[in-house]
């Protein structure tokens, strides 16, 4: 009985391999940086996503697992590099299991005629990482300030949750006005008067778009991976059945901005955010993969234009109203003669 509780907890941890038998590896550095790290994962892993770079740094990787026990991470470094180089791990942003470590842990020497002579392969330790997100740093002496990070994360992808719909508009229309005009205008009603107003919106909505409104701002509550997450816009219409207008991960502090260019056709629009990642390990049969979604609709009609402008209309009304006056004057003028003169007639025959 004992023995057979060692052989299925070995089997239960045992990583993930070829076909042929040969470990699996994934490199999960970024390709321009100046350290390999290698990552192996349990064989109960049911997919991983390992190259999903940022933007903003250019030595930062992340890698998504799905519902994985356990990983282990390796470095293939020179031998005459190893007592440069030192190593942290990190759980769950707060909690230091390797904290500024030194290269020791040898897995494996290749030999001079090898694809590697003179390398060796380190170990940088297992780790259980049952919902957890794991921080690796790697940095190479003298260069302590260039570090290379990568973040793992074996939590699930949670849908987005959508906080703020705002539409942003002039409270000014300023089309064809020039600089001095502006200038004047910007003198007598005050600075505050040029801000954007902002107008919140509901799911299914209907907005009447106009020249002055400038943009959509959509705020989520941030998931800590909002860089992954993509916002798609699409437009149903009368001219076009269905038509991709926008997609964008331009997050800035869980905030994206859509300019207004992209919303201004008449139709229905379906705003949908969603995170894009590629998976790069084969689900087994019966899994699906889903990525959770959160989505919201609104309709844009034409602004109707008007025949005549306000200044118009009362300019006609008052034309209208004078003629109308002129016209009953002149009635009662006429009514008036046409009285005097019966009178006159009925008189002249009383004389008689």
């Amino acid at each position: 009985m004992f023995i057979a509780i060692l052989i299925w907890t070995e089997k239960k941890d045992a990583f993930l391999s070829e076909a042929n038998g040969n470990p699996t590896y994934y490199g999960i550095s970024r390709p321009h940086s100046n350290c390999s790290v290698l990552l192996r994962v349990d064989e109960r892993t049911k997919w991983i996503s390992f190259s999903n770079p940022e933007s903003s740094d250019s030595l930062k990787n992340n890698v998504f697992l799905g519902e994985a026990k356990k990983i282990h991470l390796e470095m293939r470094i020179h031998k005459d590099s190893l007592r440069y180089y030192r190593y942290s791990v990190i759980e769950n942003d707060s909690v230091y299991l390797v904290d500024d470590a030194i290269l020791s842990n040898i897995n494996f020497k290749w030999p001079k005629e090898s694809d590697f002579p003179n390398y060796f392969t380190m170990s940088l330790g297992d780790y259980n990482v049952v919902g957890k997100k794991i921080i690796v740093k790697v940095y190479k002496l003298p260069q302590k300030f260039k570090v290379n990070t990568i973040v793992i994360y074996n939590q699930p992808l949670l849908p987005p949750k959508v906080l703020i719909k705002n539409l942003f508009s002039e409270s000014i229309n300023t089309k064809g006005l020039s600089v001095s005009e502006m200038t004047r205008l910007m003198i007598k009603r005050g600075r505050k008067s040029f801000f954007l107003k902002r107008q919140p919106f509901n799911n299914g909505e209907t907005i009447i778009v106009s020249d002055s409104i400038k943009l959509m701002s959509i705020g989520i509550e941030n998931t800590g991976v909002n860089f992954i997450y993509k916002v798609k816009i699409t437009r149903y219409g009368s001219d076009y059945p269905e038509e991709t207008v926008l997609t964008t991960s331009d997050w800035d502090n869980s905030y994206v901005s859509v300019d207004a260019e992209y919303f201004k056709k008449p139709g229905t629009y379906k705003v949908s955010i969603a995170p894009e990642i590629c998976r790069s390990l084969d689900l087994p049969r019966g899994i699906s993969w889903t990525l959770p979604q959160t989505s919201f609709e609104f309709t844009v009609i034409e602004k109707k234009e008007k025949l005549f402008t306000s200044r118009e209309l009362l300019l006609v009304s008052v034309i209208i109203g004078a003629l109308c006056g002129i016209i009953s004057v002149l009635i009662l003028n006429n009514r008036k003669k046409s009285c005097k003169g019966n009178c006159a007639k009925i008189s002249g025959k009383r004389n008689r």
